[in-house]
């Protein structure tokens, strides 16, 4: 598999923008994500909804832009993010990288629209 086999999916439920990631996330995918993030912060959107059930690898490099993602949505931008679809062995990494000091982890969609709100 290669970093070429990155894509996401975009849909606005509500105030939240619910953002699918499929694929291997590295250098590549990464950067194209946090040029959607920018644009969507830009934009005046705050709250955001990633959606992991379809990743199927995270590299040091994707792990870094969703450190950066993180901050600036939360630390720079005063917004939220909510994760959910996360198999244990993501979730281990995110939890070990600090991933969560920014964003809430949700069982699924509903759960991390309703922590959103």
């Amino acid at each position: 598999m290669t970093e070429a086999n990155f894509e996401f999916k975009q849909t606005k439920k509500g105030p939240v923008l619910v953002i699918e990631l499929l694929g291997y996330l590295g250098k590549e995918g990464g950067i194209a994500f946090a040029a959607i993030i920018e644009k969507s912060l830009a934009g005046g959107n705050r709250k955001f909804g990633l959606d992991f059930r379809r990743v199927d690898v995270i590299n040091s490099q994707g792990i870094s832009v969703l450190l950066e993602v993180g901050s600036r949505i939360c630390e720079d931008f005063g917004g939220a993010l909510a994760v959910f679809g996360l198999s244990p062995h993501l979730k281990l990494i995110l939890e070990i990288s600090c991933f969560f000091s920014f964003a809430t982890t949700a069982q699924g969609e509903a759960e991390a629209l309703k922590a959103l709100e």
